[in-house]
């Protein structure tokens, strides 16, 4: 998948430009309302994940977070990866990204 080589090439260390990598690769500019509902189940996963019942996530965590969904994806064995898995995947980046922006990570252009 064309998305995780990318963000593997580019694990960089500063968790703020990680996340907008992240961000523009798995974030659709104009999502159906689907989509919206679906990403927004999955931010409250890794929310709850990251940092139950308290609300903030460091960005760093966030980042974190995101480099291991991309190492242990970055290892798949594409070809044979189920279609399901791989919509997991993009929703599961996709919600980074949308809590990256919504906390106010996200570099300023």
């Amino acid at each position: 998948m064309r998305m995780v080589t990318e963000l593997a090439a580019q694990l960089a260390p500063e968790p703020a430009a990680f996340l907008a990598v992240v961000d523009r690769e798995a974030s659709d500019p104009a999502p159906p309302p689907g989509l919206v509902a679906m990403v927004d189940q999955h931010a409250a996963a890794v929310r709850d994940t990251l940092s139950p019942g308290v609300g903030e996530i460091h960005p760093g965590d966030l980042a974190g977070y995101a480099r291991g969904v991309v190492t242990v994806a970055a290892g798949w064995d594409w070809p044979n990866v189920a279609p399901e898995t791989t919509h997991w995947l993009r929703l599961r980046l996709a919600s980074v990204g949308w809590l990256a922006r919504q906390f106010g990570y996200l570099p300023t252009a």
